[in-house]
């Protein structure tokens, strides 16, 4: 599990903080002209604008956890996909191998799908989404 969520964290920090980053200027002066703390721009504007770039980064890092925990039990589990792969390259049963890749391939789509749910759930405003899928 830590190196699935080793492999998660870096492409929802590096969207996190581009989209924290891509606020307007003009956003950031009418905040500014009002006086808003620091506190208020965080979590009235740069939050906000920064969430659709977090769920692109969420979208990317669901599919590379299954990836990861494949390649993390490929040395030292004794259970899972990544095992099973492992186990059946070296019995030579190709059946067993190529569902195991399906099974995990579906997963992989399948959290992907999810995670755009959620975006659709929690962004309202359509022209918020980067990609509409």
């Amino acid at each position: 599990m830590v190196i699935a969520a080793i492999i998660c964290f870096f492409p929802v920090l590096v969207n996190t903080t581009r989209g924290l980053r891509s606020v307007s200027s003009q956003a950031m002066e009418l905040m500014s002209v009002l006086s808003a703390r620091k506190a208020s721009i965080f979590w009235r504007l740069r939050l906000p604008s920064s969430l659709p770039y977090v769920f692109a980064g969420l979208r990317v890092a669901a599919t590379l956890s299954v990836i990861g925990s494949i390649v993390a039990e490929f040395t030292g589990a004794d259970r899972g996909i990544g095992f099973v792969i492992v186990q059946a390259s070296y019995r030579i049963d190709t059946r067993l191998m190529f569902a195991a890749i399906t099974l995990s391939s579906l997963a992989g789509i399948v959290f992907f799908h999810v995670i755009g749910w959620i975006e659709r759930a929690s962004l309202r405003w359509p022209e918020a989404r980067l990609h509409d899928n």
